[in-house]
């Protein structure tokens, strides 16, 4: 499954972003390489992420999204 995104409307609970990305991880990454510790889970390469918060000094501001690459 290459191209795919969940859209929730909360982050926190049994159904929100928190609690899905953890389950979902699990389910379509395991045994994935290059994948490193982050918040309560795990970053994978070739995950999508989407800031929440913009970082004036790193120019990347809430609503992008990008794909993790490999390495740290």
């Amino acid at each position: 499954m290459k191209e795919c995104q969940v859209l929730v409307p909360m982050r926190k609970g049994t159904l929100g972003t928190d609690q899905l990305n953890i389950e979902l991880q699990r389910l379509l990454n395991s045994g994935r390489r290059l994948s490193i510790p982050f918040q309560n889970g795990v970053l994978s390469k070739g995950d999508k992420v989407i800031q929440v918060k913009n970082n004036y000094q790193k120019e990347v501001f809430n609503g992008e999204s990008r794909v993790r690459a490999g390495g740290r």
